[in-house]
């Protein structure tokens, strides 16, 4: 019987030292995935600065671009100068998408403070008055229901069920 409890035991143990030698290696190989995770995570976060470090180069080149005259404007400024126009109307024709981005995305930290949204156009509701109201309020005038048909522009027998529904009501 002692025999047979240390059999038991020693098969006990040899079962335990498997189930943690096997829970052991898949600790270390969650721990190379985790730090794989962590390589594939840093790569996309590198990948993604870089893009917007390049959206803000060519932001800027757009900038650059906006704000340099065209052979056009040059020509006009030219002009202009020569016949002694100021520079403030210069400014004042620069075109309304350099004037709405400027106003929109180069202002100071003290006007973003001071933003106020736009307000909503207020429109005024309609109310129009239904044929069976027109109706109704023709006869309660005391229109007869030929006079009502022919105002309506409606069929006579349309008025008379209109008038037979409101008087049952």
């Amino acid at each position: 019987m002692l025999t047979f409890l240390l059999f038991i035991s020693l098969l006990l143990h040899i079962f335990t030292f498997i189930a943690i030698r096997l829970l052991f290696q898949k600790l270390q190989q969650n721990g190379n995935e985790g730090q794989a995770k962590i390589d594939s995570l840093q790569q996309s976060e590198e990948m993604l600065s870089a893009f917007l470090h390049e959206i803000r180069e060519e932001n800027d080149r757009l900038l650059k671009e906006l704000d340099e005259p065209t052979s056009k404007n040059k020509h006009t400024a030219q002009k202009n100068s020569n016949e002694g126009v100021s520079s403030a109307f210069e400014e004042e024709q620069a075109p309304p998408y350099k004037q709405s981005y400027r106003k929109r995305y180069t202002s100071d930290k003290a006007e973003d403070s001071e933003y106020v949204p736009p307000m909503p156009e207020v429109q005024q509701d309609t109310v129009e008055e239904s044929v069976t109201a027109k109706v109704y309020s023709l006869y309660d005038q005391g229109y007869t229901v030929d006079e009502i048909a022919k105002k309506l522009d409606k069929g006579k027998t349309e008025v008379e069920l209109m008038v037979k529904f409101h008087r049952k009501n």
